[in-house]
């Protein structure tokens, strides 16, 4: 909105272009965001039924990204030993 009212004489075929893009950026952005969010509660779902429901796997998401590789190396590492 602000280059119509900045710089309309900019706004040609380009602009309007570039305007449509980030609209279509943002709206696939968005739809990526409620899927991975819906993954995320189906797989918190399936935790439940199989009765591993402990909390520090229900709630990983909520750490940060650092402290969740380190929980999966450990999980990669426990399981490469039993």
């Amino acid at each position: 909105m602000c280059w119509l009212i900045f710089d309309r004489e900019s706004l040609n075929w380009h602009g309007a272009t570039e305007l449509i893009v980030l609209c279509m950026t943002l709206f696939i952005v968005r739809s990526e965001h409620r899927e991975f969010q819906a993954l995320h509660a189906k797989l918190d779902q399936v935790l439940r039924l199989q009765g591993d429901d402990r909390e520090e796997i229900i709630k990983i998401d909520h750490r940060e990204p650092e402290d969740i590789e380190k929980h999966r190396a450990r999980a990669q590492a426990t399981a490469n030993d039993g």
